[in-house]
């Protein structure tokens, strides 16, 4: 289990929340019934949202693949 490797219950009351509201949203995509059938939507605090301009820019996402290919590419080159 997670938290017995990061033993969160050691740390401030701060953190240890801001851990759990780091995972809510995430854990909400997991397990609710009320996203079945709407795979790839886009979250935010616990809810379907509208992402912005720059996530849905075509051209900057084929953009950031090819450089992601590359840095990939030499990463996997150096260690080779």
């Amino acid at each position: 289990m997670l938290c017995s490797h990061l033993n969160i219950f050691s740390w401030s009351p701060t953190v240890a929340l801001i851990l759990v509201q780091g995972a809510a949203t995430s854990t909400y995509a997991a397990t609710s019934p009320q996203l079945v059938g709407k795979s790839g939507a886009y979250l935010q605090d616990c809810k379907v949202a509208q992402p912005n301009a720059q996530a849905q820019d075509a051209e900057l996402a084929k953009k950031l693949w090819t450089i992601t290919e590359q840095q990939i590419d030499e990463a996997l080159a150096r260690v080779q």
